[in-house]
Order: C-alpha cells, then structure tokens, then sequence
C-alpha cells in the first residue's frame, strides 16, 4: 500500500469522530493533595495535609467518581456510533446520519454541563476546568480516506477477538466446574453480556463493511454452549 494516499474519489463515504473527554486524572484530585508522608522515627507515616477536613475528601470522592462516569457515558455513546480505532478515534458509517452524531455529541456536551454545576455545588472547583466540555469532532472522509481507517478498523479487530477468545477461553474450564448456584447465576449473567456486546459488534462490523474473524466465530459459539451448560 502506498505511504501517501491519493485523493481519487471526493465521494463521501463515512465519518470519522475524534474526541477527548476530560479526565478525572487532576492534581486536585489525585491522594497527593491531601495526603503528604513525614518520617517520624525511622518511619514513614501518612497524615493529612493540613486544613484538609473529612468533608473535604468526601467531596473530592464524588467529584472523582462524578467525572469518571461522564467519561465514561461519553465514550460509550461515541463508540456506539462505529467502530473504535483506538481510545479517541471512531470509523462510523455512512448509513448513520447527521442528526445520530448531533445528538450523542450534543448529549454528551449537556453531560459535562451537568457536571460542571455537580461540581461547583460541591465545593469543587478546578483550575483546569474539569467541568469543561469535551472536544468532539465528527469529519466526513471520502472512499480513499475510509479505505486506511477501515484497514486499522479490521486489524485491530483481529486483535481483539483474539484477545478476547484467549481471556474468555482460560476461564472456560473453571465455569463449567461451578456448583454453587449464586456462582452459576453471576457466570451467566457475564457470559449473557458478552454475548449482547459481540452481537452490538456484529452490527457494527456489518455496517462498516469489516469482516468477522474466526477468533469471534469460535468466540460466540464457545459463549452459546457455555450458556446452554450453566443452565442445566
């Protein structure tokens, strides 16, 4: 494949959304804030900084867990769009239209509009402006461009069904020795949602054009069989 890629076809044939959402990983947030080590004795304790009350780390807590869900919801939503690149990258198809794209990024900036008022109710306030939009991007790319991003797609797909296969395969022998039936019914709830998430993956790699490899062909069925035995 050529290194620099010609523009043959100006036909738009897809989309590719690039996002940041903003992280909890913050100074005024991370144990060094309010925690500092002091040697006494030979040894080295923790304390809490000084002026830092137990009112002050509950807030920071839900602060954390605050931002953590709205980043997590937001990149949930995009990715539900295509499929993932990598961590900031989503190839999403033709066939979606404008006003889907609208809609998950406009979500997700009320999200984090949300999030800003959660945290100044709390007591939080960030120099870096952790309550800040997340930078969303959606571009239109043409058959040329969708050709390289489909490639990267289907690679990393291969990858990660074999990942996969080779995670949920090592622990397959251990649920299918399980007994107890709270421990039956917690392995098929995890077997059913993997199923759920193979078979929204099946959409999407329909959708993109991407083919199935066989790591998650063995994958499903090594899931459907699973599940047949746990329910006997």
């Amino acid at each position: 494949m050529e290194s620099i890629v010609e523009l043959k076809d100006f036909k738009q044939t897809g989309y590719v959304l690039m996002y940041d959402n903003p992280s909890e990983d913050i100074s005024e947030l991370k144990r060094e804030a309010f925690y500092e080590e002091r040697l006494e004795k030979g040894q080295t304790i923790v304390h809490l900084r000084k002026g830092v009350s137990e009112e002050t780390l509950n807030a920071a807590h839900k602060a954390y867990k605050r931002i953590v869900a709205a980043r997590v919801a937001s990149a949930v939503a995009f990715k539900a769009l295509g499929y993932s690149v990598n961590q900031s990258v989503v190839l999403v198809s033709s066939k979606r239209t404008k006003l889907e794209i609208t809609e998950a990024i406009e979500k997700a900036n009320a999200r984090y509009e949300k999030l800003d008022t959660e945290l100044t109710q709390i007591g939080i306030v960030s120099k870096h402006n952790i309550g800040r939009r997340p930078y969303v991007k959606a571009m239109p790319i043409v058959q040329s461009q969708f050709v390289i991003y489909h490639d990267m797609a289907q690679k990393d797909l291969e990858k990660k069904g074999q990942t996969k296969l080779d995670l949920i395969g090592s622990r397959m022998s251990d649920l299918m020795t399980l007994s107890n039936p709270e421990e039956k019914a917690k392995a098929l709830n995890a077997l059913r949602q993997e199923e759920r998430d193979l078979e929204d993956l099946d959409k999407i790699v329909s959708e993109l054009g991407l083919k199935k490899p066989p790591s998650l062909l063995t994958l499903s069925d090594m899931i459907q069989k699973a599940i047949v035995k746990l329910k006997q």
